[in-house]
């Protein structure tokens, strides 16, 4: 890894409506996670395999607007429930790198913020693609609460 995929990476943050074992069950759970992740528009999620523990793996196929099947996929490499997951992600849009994501569930009363980190981007131009991706499907999770 070259030191500008360390450097190169994206924070945002989103605040739901919803207790955070909620929050964290629909980034965890294949039902929940097909009802709300569909990338930047596309038709369809399936979740192929999810072993939520470290060590263990996901895959989704997405099928985008045009029909297109992609697939994201990755291993899991922390999980602390309800409070964070960290895993890999790998696609055809991080140039088939692998690149980090780090989620954290912050509880505040009645609602639950989540941060996101996605790091080890290639360039500033997969980071801005990645953010407009992320930006879609966290407006996308806000119906599901």
């Amino acid at each position: 890894m070259n030191p500008s995929q360390v450097d190169t990476f994206l924070n945002m943050r989103r605040t739901f409506t919803a207790p955070r074992d909620l929050v964290f069950r629909a980034w965890t759970e294949p039902k929940a996670l097909e009802g709300w992740f569909k990338p930047m528009g596309s038709r369809q999620t399936k979740v192929v395999s999810l072993d939520l523990r470290v060590g263990g793996g996901y895959c989704f196929e997405v099928i985008g607007e045009d029909g297109e099947l992609s697939e994201i996929s990755g291993s899991y490499l922390e999980i602390e429930r309800p409070e964070k997951l960290m895993f890999t992600w790998h696609s055809v849009y991080t140039g088939e790198q692998e690149t980090l994501v780090t989620l954290r569930f912050v509880a505040h009363g009645d609602t639950t913020e989540v941060v996101l980190n996605h790091a080890r981007f290639v360039g500033e131009q997969m980071m801005t693609a990645h953010q407009a991706g992320w930006n879609w499907m966290l407006e996308q999770l806000k119906t599901v609460f």
